[in-house]
């Protein structure tokens, strides 16, 4: 499913770079308020960690695995944002997507959801950052079904 937009090559309207600015800014927050809340756990269990030691723990330890989607999608915001003359609109349009069903809790799932669904049942920090990320792409949504005419 995609916009009129699909397999037509432009470059990214200022406001879906804005949209993809502001998608990144709330996600990256709630990236680190997950990831201080793994490492506040991490800690309780083996002891104070140095921001390196977080930094080796967050690619390679088993418990940082699961914010392992949410950094990958923050670089390939990185990457568009940084090319935005040579993106595709559907580009940005997939990472909003890949956002939107990635930040979907599930008590009863495993991986991703059920960790991200532990995390805002404990953390208040974790319920207001991803708040912030849906309100950034609830006025997304809007704002390209407005300029599409909805999704085709």
């Amino acid at each position: 499913m995609g916009t009129h937009f699909e397999n037509n090559p432009i470059t990214i309207p200022l406001s879906a770079k804005q949209h993809l600015t502001e998608l990144y800014g709330a996600l990256l927050q709630l990236h680190k308020t997950l990831l201080d809340m793994e490492r506040r756990s991490y800690e309780r269990h083996h002891g104070r960690i140095t921001a390196g030691e977080l930094l080796n723990l967050a690619i390679q330890d088993q418990q940082f695995a699961w914010l392992r989607a949410v950094s990958e999608i923050l670089v390939r915001i990185e990457e568009l944002l940084d090319n935005a003359m040579r993106v595709e609109e559907k580009e940005a349009l997939s990472v909003l997507t890949r956002v939107q069903i990635l930040l979907v809790p599930a008590e009863d799932n495993a991986g991703f959801a059920r960790n991200y669904f532990l995390a805002l049942q404990s953390d208040a920090a974790a319920v207001l950052a991803h708040r912030d990320v849906w309100d950034v792409l609830t006025v997304s949504a809007a704002d390209t079904q407005r300029k599409t005419g909805g999704l085709h």
